[in-house]
């Protein structure tokens, strides 16, 4: 958030700019506010300003020495607040917005430099590859039950009636895997299939130095199967990332866990959101903050001021 534009006039407060990006105030030059004060506000307020209403701001602005000729009153400044859409954000937020919204799979988002990032999608047949190559038939055939309502699910338009039957297909796949367990299957190969099905809508994220170590991830409260699991007892709830506190990824040299951390809407006009985790490993921990407070300031300008102490106390809440 910065201040949207300099008004030292009646006639120019009435006018808000909206191109401006520099670093302005609004400046009153009147005891009491014009009758169009209050309008300019509103219209700064149409354009996504979070701001005070005309008395609140005059009783809480900030007396500074008076200037202009001599007799005038004294002037009075406040700061109207307004987001600056920067081109990178707003690319960032509608990528996401049109990748989450297909039928393809988020995998990966290679952060690169100021909050700009590079998405990784896959197409159903190569995220559960792993699946198909154990050559069970059970397994296969639950996991087209899940296609199908996974697909109902986003063609729906992630329609709450749609939720039981995927929640439940998801959940008979995971069932079928671990029963089909034996000697046999008790392979290499038999672990990446259930990392598979426990990564299942969740990508990793990794920095721009990185071809595969995930050092946070993420997940989409709407696609997520064992998020949507903890809303169907409770669809009016809020959503919270506490519904799904701990999360895997799929594709890791290593299986490893990640703790939920924060939520963040990706559109005012929408339901969609990301729920974000950093690490749990303590080694990654500072490097996982880290990325994640680039990513989420490069979507929403929104950064964590208290990465290292919140880093701390979720992680002892937790882990």
């Amino acid at each position: 958030m910065i201040p949207l534009a300099v008004f030292c006039d009646a006639e120019k407060a009435a006018k808000p700019s909206k191109e401006s990006h520099n670093p302005v105030y609004l400046a009153c030059e009147w005891q009491e506010a014009p009758a169009d004060f209050d309008k300019a506000l509103l219209d700064c307020h149409a354009h996504g300003s979070k701001i005070m209403s005309g008395a609140q701001m005059f009783s809480q602005a900030t007396p500074v020495p008076a200037y202009g000729r001599k007799g005038r009153n004294r002037l009075t400044m406040t700061t109207i607040l307004a987001p600056v859409e920067s081109p990178v954000r707003t690319h960032g937020r509608g990528q996401l917005l049109s990748i989450l919204g297909k039928e393809r799979l988020l995998t990966r988002l290679n952060v690169v430099r100021d909050g700009r990032f590079v998405a990784k999608t896959v197409d159903w047949s190569s995220y559960w590859k792993p699946l198909l190559d154990l050559g069970c038939w059970e397994v296969e055939d639950s996991l087209e039950a899940l296609h199908s309502a996974w697909l109902r699910h986003i063609r729906s338009g992630f329609d709450s009636h749609e939720r039981q039957e995927f929640c439940f297909r998801y959940f008979a796949l995971l069932d079928v895997l671990l029963s089909s367990r034996n000697e046999a299957l008790a392979s290499h190969s038999w672990y990446h299939a259930l990392q598979t099905i426990l990564g299942f809508e969740c990508f990793g994220i990794i920095p721009a130095d990185s071809v595969s170590e995930v050092l946070a991830a993420g997940t989409c409260q709407l696609r997520n199967p064992c998020y949507l699991l903890a809303k169907l007892r409770m669809p009016d709830a809020l959503d919270d990332p506490q519904f799904l506190p701990v999360i895997t990824v799929a594709g890791c040299e290593k299986p490893e866990l990640f703790y939920h951390y924060r939520q963040h809407n990706l559109a005012s006009d929408s339901p969609m959101s990301l729920l974000f985790y950093p690490a749990i490993s303590e080694t990654k921990r500072s490097a996982s903050f880290k990325l994640l407070n680039s990513l989420i300031s490069g979507v929403s300008g929104a950064i964590d001021p208290r990465t290292r102490e919140r880093a701390q106390r979720l992680c002892q809440g937790i882990v």
